[in-house]
């Protein structure tokens, strides 16, 4: 299991990680994420969080692969709209939307 870190510096790092690795995120009060929520990388138990991260009020976030896939798509869905680089804040704004919303926000 890693250290906790901020799920914005997870999402800069995605490549440092193994694929089938699990991201959990501590929500705030409201039950929303940021990018400066409290994050984690470990692998689950069973398709659950392991007990000792649950306890501390991580949640299930995204696996590391399929947050690859997300940017990766994303990305190219960006590409044949606009010209624009996408800085990591707004990847990550991006990912935090198709994490609640299990799906890409308009581009």
């Amino acid at each position: 299991m890693n250290n906790e870190t901020k799920l914005i510096d997870i999402i800069r790092n995605l490549k440092d990680f193994d694929p089938y690795l699990t991201i959990y995120a501590q929500p705030s009060p409201r039950g929303e994420w940021s990018e400066q929520s409290v994050a984690i990388v470990a692998q689950d138990v069973n398709g659950y969080a392991p007990e000792q991260i649950a306890k501390r009020g991580f949640k299930y976030f995204l696996e590391i692969f399929i947050t690859n896939e997300i940017i990766e798509d994303w990305i190219a869905i960006k590409k044949t709209t606009s010209d624009n680089v996408e800085s990591i804040e707004s990847l990550c704004a991006m990912v935090i939307f198709y994490a609640e919303n299990d799906c890409y926000p308009n581009p």
